[in-house]
């Protein structure tokens, strides 16, 4: 098991009942995770051992709806099915954040947030009775288990108010409270100063809002960690050629992206307002998790990952019907740099010698006063965890 999910969650549920376990807030994170808490509540049910499997067979769940949306939805804007599997598979091999998000009920609040753009997107288009009730009931989760989904209400209400799409009020209202909800106990905390709460909006740095929007998001989605290297290699050359400062520099390449968006809709004839509102929820998205969760001087790959993949799908929307050779060779070179990263994240950030689950719980079970270890453990990655790091007790039986 993973970390928050094991030493809060499960070992909170040993001294809680059921509808205690369903409202449990964590006050390490400082907001609600309703998936977390079902998922908790469910395992409860079956033998210990089992927990480490349900929990992952959960988040499988909560990962996979995302690519089963693209690939089976009767929406056009997902192209064919060629198209479909090229963009589903361009989410999964990302060069940013994979290597910070796994399959477990904690990393799942990142998904939430991709799955919520999917079915925003989706509703857009050929929505029926099921969608609605399937996309308001997954929104909603969503915004109870983690504020990353609340960040794409104001993209349902821009499409809706702009551009005049038919998303039902009901979608609306509903989603719209559950975001409500999750800001107020979010706020909660922050005012409390207790846990992570305490660290929101405070770690910030608004001169580098431009280089960490640039380099952590946009350079890291399409091109990895070699790609920043070598395009810091370039900003630091135009540095000293022009005497500016990098903050200087990042911001007039801000600038410069901006104008470019701006002159490609103000001169396109049919410019498509999907396209538009994606780049809208981008910006907006990504403010949001650097305001609320960033550093000074980065966006760590995990909170860089949702405004990555919505700038995958920009990309994807703009130039699906190309039969540009430059445009399939440019896919061959992100699949191949993906690819590389992907395995790079693996072997850096994981270690095949961590505990595994059931062995933990015979340990367990031999002994009742031993501390269950759960993942991440020490490696070279986390090489200031020391051995009882992200450990557990448990209840004798």
């Amino acid at each position: 098991m993973w970390a928050e999910e094991a030493t809060i969650h499960l070992k909170s549920s040993f001294n809680c009942s059921k509808l205690e376990m369903l409202f449990f807030i964590p006050t390490h994170e400082g907001y609600f995770c309703l998936n977390r808490n079902l998922v908790i509540i469910f395992a409860n049910l079956f033998p210990l051992k089992l927990t480490a499997l349900i929990t992952t067979v959960a988040a499988l769940c909560i990962q996979v709806t995302p690519h089963v949306i693209i690939l089976c939805s009767k929406n056009n804007q997902w192209g064919s099915l060629g198209q479909r599997f090229l963009l589903s598979s361009a989410i999964i091999l990302i060069p940013i954040g994979t290597g910070e998000i796994w399959l477990n009920s904690t990393c799942s609040h990142y998904h939430f947030g991709v799955l919520a753009f999917i079915i925003c997107i989706d509703l857009l288009d050929s929505i029926t009775k099921f969608k609605i009730w399937a996309y308001t009931i997954l929104l909603c989760i969503g915004a109870l288990s983690s504020p990353i989904s609340c960040f794409l209400y104001p993209f349902l209400l821009y499409t809706k108010l702009k551009f005049k799409f038919k998303i039902p009020n009901s979608v609306l209202f509903t989603f719209g409270i559950c975001c409500l909800l999750q800001f107020f106990i979010s706020i909660i905390f922050m005012t409390r100063e207790e846990g992570l709460g305490k660290t929101r909006f405070e770690s910030y740095n608004i001169h580098e809002f431009p280089s960490i929007l640039i380099n952590d998001v946009i350079i890291k989605t399409f091109f990895g960690d070699n790609g920043l290297n070598f395009s810091l290699l370039i900003v630091r050359g135009i540095s000293k050629i022009s005497s500016l400062e990098l903050t200087s520099v990042y911001w007039l390449l801000l600038f410069c992206i901006l104008f470019i968006v701006w002159l490609i809709f103000r001169f396109k004839k049919h410019s498509d307002p999907i396209i538009q509102s994606s780049i809208f929820c981008f910006f907006v998205t990504f403010a949001f998790l650097y305001l609320s969760v960033g550093s000074p001087n980065n966006l760590i790959p995990r909170n860089a990952f949702l405004p990555g993949v919505i700038l995958i799908f920009i990309a994807f929307l703009s130039l699906k019907n190309s039969k540009s050779k430059l445009f399939q060779f440019l896919i061959l070179i992100f699949f191949c740099i993906s690819t590389f990263e992907y395995f790079k994240y693996d072997s850096t950030y994981y270690s095949r010698d961590w505990p595994d689950w059931s062995s933990e719980i015979e340990k367990w079970e031999v002994d009742n006063d031993y501390q269950v270890k759960v993942w991440p453990r020490k490696n070279s990655f986390w090489f200031y965890l020391d051995d009882d790091a992200w450990t557990m007790s448990i209840p004798p039986k």
